[in-house]
């Protein structure tokens, strides 16, 4: 006999809880077949849930900041050019600067990656739960400009 949730899932989209109303009921099945507790099934459905609204918040903040492309550090050519502070660069990627209020400039002539880095920084700052908006700032001496604010969910 299957029961009617009609007006249980009508509340969990009133909610915006659309992976709950899409999940709830294999979530049950699972957790009964598992002897599961309530709490454990609870647990189970709000982690889904909130993984769910991450991963869209992170979107929403990646489409927000207008990128002209994504590009991460993975495809960084480090050998051009030479005179590239690693070290430097990779500590930039720890994102302690957001917090500390302080500003970047990455300054230099074109084609040394300023924007690969800059772009790569803000898709970092996305994921970890910080927006940032993308804009050239005059383009003729190659500068760019970021803008990083604290953490929105």
């Amino acid at each position: 006999m299957q029961k009617n949730y009609n007006s249980l899932i009508d509340n969990l989209n009133l909610l915006k809880l659309g992976y709950t109303a899409e999940n709830f009921i294999k979530a049950a099945s699972h957790a009964g077949k598992n002897k599961l507790d309530y709490i454990a099934y609870l647990e189970n459905l709000i982690s889904g849930e909130t993984a769910v609204k991450q991963e869209k918040a992170i979107a929403n903040r990646i489409k927000k900041a207008r990128f002209p492309y994504r590009k991460t550090m993975d495809h960084f050519d480090w050998n051009h050019p030479d005179k590239i502070n690693r070290m430097q660069i990779e500590n930039l990627f720890r994102l302690d600067f957001i917090n500390e209020n302080k500003n970047i400039i990455l300054i230099g002539n074109c084609g040394l990656g300023k924007s690969h880095i800059a772009i790569a920084l803000a898709l970092k700052s996305c994921n970890k739960g910080y927006s940032t908006l993308f804009r050239y700032y005059k383009q003729s001496c190659c500068c760019k400009c970021y803008k990083f604010t604290r953490k929105s969910y």
